[in-house]
């Protein structure tokens, strides 16, 4: 029974530590973005030499498009890669909302293409930041990388059909990266809300020319694989938001503390059942530490949480009722 106690000891001390790691780098983070956004003049001319592509993938309604154009970011477009053969309307309605002519893709081998994309753009000014790709899907990693090639930009950011970038992502996306010296990061990744620590959800930023010279987007998660290959830093905040509840995992934490308790109520009932008071004592200790651990971890998870999202809303009996269920979700 020692082994286990210290087993389940260590594991807490080490979840424990990373929590709050986590929780203090995402508060840097913060104060970092809002001391860079008060220096005015860096941030003009950051975002002055660095222009962003955003290649959205996946079906969508004309108000979610519009909503995606709304950005302030002034150099930036947005190239939806859609499918007229499962929404042929949707492709005529931008046509005529946003006066879309169709217009010679760009014949060149910087990336595999299949098929023949059309490649529709506006004939008014004012809509010069909307591009339109129609080809058959195939995969998301085939429309980034039809996105990749139509995109004007040098830095490109693929999100899914049912991820928005949050309202000051593009400038603390761009000023973190020259910051962080442009020419050295070809990838600059930041969390997607709602968010757990120590999840798997990401957007990133990248370089459009080290993700031709690395062949493009592949495989079954095209993203994050580009992620590992390309050399990047990781921003500790959430610069993007997903409105599927499909993208939204169960806490990795949460599952921990779960585990490691179940693990100590196993322990317990057998003790009890072989008349081991000792090891049942000792056992129910475990339990105790773990629920104490469990909480003061989803403690902090949350404060961080509501001080990085001041805007969010929630009033304290229903903070105290996440804690007692001991939700780790940050966001």
């Amino acid at each position: 029974m020692w082994w286990l106690s210290i087993l389940i000891l260590s594991v807490l001390a080490v979840t424990l530590v990373m929590v709050v790691t986590a929780s203090v780098r995402m508060l840097a983070a913060m104060r970092k973005g809002r001391m860079l956004s008060e220096c005015h003049g860096y941030g003009s001319e950051a975002m002055s030499h660095t222009g962003v592509s955003v290649v959205v993938s996946g079906r969508q309604t004309v108000s979610e498009i519009e909503r995606r154009l709304s950005s302030e970011y002034w150099r930036y477009e947005v190239v939806v890669v859609i499918d007229s053969s499962l929404d042929a309307r949707l492709l005529r309605t931008l046509c005529h909302k946003y006066a879309l002519i169709r217009v010679s893709f760009p014949a060149t081998d910087e990336l595999p293409i299949d098929g023949t994309p059309s490649l529709y753009r506006s004939r008014q000014r004012r809509y010069r930041r909307l591009v339109v790709v129609d080809r058959l899907h195939r995969s998301r990693a085939d429309d980034w990388n039809c996105g990749t090639v139509v995109a004007s930009f040098e830095r490109i950011v693929p999100i899914e059909a049912d991820r928005f970038l949050l309202p000051d992502a593009l400038p603390r996306w761009v000023m973190e990266l020259h910051e962080r010296n442009e020419h050295r990061n070809e990838v600059l990744s930041a969390f997607v809300a709602p968010t757990h620590l120590f999840d798997w959800q990401r957007v990133a930023m990248f370089s459009r020319s080290a993700v031709i010279e690395a062949g493009g987007f592949a495989g079954e998660h095209p993203r994050r694989t580009m992620i590992r290959r390309l050399r990047g830093g990781l921003l500790h905040l959430p610069l993007a938001c997903s409105t599927s509840r499909h993208h939204r995992p169960k806490s990795p934490l949460q599952q921990t503390f779960i585990v490691l308790g179940a693990v100590a109520t196993v322990a317990l009932f057998a003790k009890i059942a072989c008349q081991d008071w000792d090891g049942a004592r000792e056992a129910l200790m475990l339990i105790v530490a773990t629920y104490a651990t469990a909480f003061f971890a989803s403690t902090v998870a949350l404060r961080t949480r509501l001080v990085v999202r001041a805007d969010h809303d929630e009033s304290n009996v229903e903070s105290l009722r996440r804690l007692l269920r001991c939700s780790f979700r940050v966001y």
